[in-house]
């Protein structure tokens, strides 16, 4: 059943590949690919992978050098220090910064480090709400 699930996650990757050959594979995209597979056959977790990188905006932060990233980790930033001021300042004194601990948040969309039934909300709440759930879910993560 393993070997099934690394054919399917591998054969994710190479239809994304040449179906999207300028973002092609990228790091974290597989933590999402790996739970949409735990959900839907490959064929199907394709055509969302797809969805959720082209409609929701997903494949924006892998191009122009991270670009449209970076401006997301600002827009974190500022929400942190309009709504969590305290510790925004304590990062500031600490000189930490969004990207260091905020990437893999964003580009695997919480897949990567979470337990599955939170992963499986968000990942519900995204389809529902869009990629701003981000914000929302980064927010939570860090009041706590």
């Amino acid at each position: 059943m393993r070997w099934l699930t690394v054919f399917a996650l591998c054969f994710v990757f190479q239809a994304y590949s040449v179906y999207d050959e300028e973002i092609g594979y990228c790091q974290g995209q597989s933590f999402l690919a790996a739970v949409l597979l735990l959900h839907m056959p490959e064929e199907q977790a394709f055509c969302v992978l797809g969805r959720i990188m082209y409609e929701y905006g997903l494949r924006e932060l892998y191009k122009n050098n991270f670009e449209d990233l970076h401006c997301k980790f600002y827009q974190l930033e500022r929400l942190l220090q309009e709504q969590l001021p305290e510790l925004w300042s304590h990062f500031q004194d600490l000189n930490l910064e969004a990207h260091m601990y905020a990437s893999q948040w964003f580009l695997t969309l919480f897949t990567a480090k979470f337990p599955l039934c939170m992963v499986f909300h968000i990942t519900d709440l995204l389809l529902c709400e869009g990629l701003n759930v981000i914000f929302n879910v980064a927010l939570a993560l860090l009041k706590v």
